[in-house]
């Protein structure tokens, strides 16, 4: 199980040494995820390291919101594939290596972390792996100013990561219910939500760099 070196040394609320994070039900902390209720929007886990580092994401629900908070998850790579259909040359800017950036808007320490890269890219079966994200990390203004037409392929796939596309799906996730899904090829966001104070909405979230296998 993966654990941000971010996470690690800027938040130890929610942080267990076994590398499972606690979402909400916090008593302090500043994490913008782990302490808010509000709409947190689309990304993939591992904001600092390169894409597809975090194959697998799991969320259990110890307590669903009392409103809201429903989970929210866009199936990026697929709809990337749509763009290399509809539009081979912004996808192409997308696979650029130094295209994307994400960075910390303001930590505990003062050091700040970043990741630059592609924000999708092959992978070793002939597919893809992505990294797309809307949330306060995504830095498109650096991408912008590599590459103006960066915004027209960034509002192509927002507008498929929207309610009624087939790539995009929202559900409540409830006690006792858990999620798993490729974090190299899903990202996932949240809606806002409103919490009852006695049993506050808690979600616990594991990392995995190894994809899902069955066994029999």
């Amino acid at each position: 199980m993966y654990q941000s070196a971010f996470n690690r040394v800027e938040h130890e609320e929610g942080v267990f040494s076994s590398g499972v994070n606690q979402i909400g039900g916090l008593s302090r902390g500043t994490h913008v995820v782990f302490n808010s209720s509000a709409h947190l929007p689309l990304h993939t886990d591992g904001s600092y390291i390169p894409i597809g580092s975090i194959k697998t994401s799991i969320l259990l629900c110890k307590q669903h919101a009392s409103q809201g908070g429903e989970t929210v998850l866009f199936d990026s790579v697929s709809a990337f594939q749509q763009l290399r259909i509809d539009y081979p040359d912004l996808a192409n800017i997308l696979l650029e290596e130094n295209i994307f950036r994400r960075r910390s808007t303001g930590t505990q320490s003062g050091k700040q972390y970043s990741h630059i890269g592609p924000v999708f890219r092959s992978d070793e079966n002939g597919g893809f792996i992505g990294g797309f994200t809307l949330d306060i990390t995504a830095d498109w203004e650096w991408s912008y100013k590599i590459n103006p037409r960066v915004a027209d392929a960034v509002d192509y796939l927002s507008q498929l990561a929207t309610e009624g596309s087939r790539y995009f799906l929202t559900f409540p996730l409830c006690r006792g219910q858990a999620l798993i899904f490729r974090n190299d090829k899903i990202s996932h966001g949240r809606r806002a939500f409103t919490d009852d104070p006695a049993c506050p909405r808690t979600l616990l979230r594991g990392m995995f760099v190894d994809v899902p296998k069955l066994s029999a």
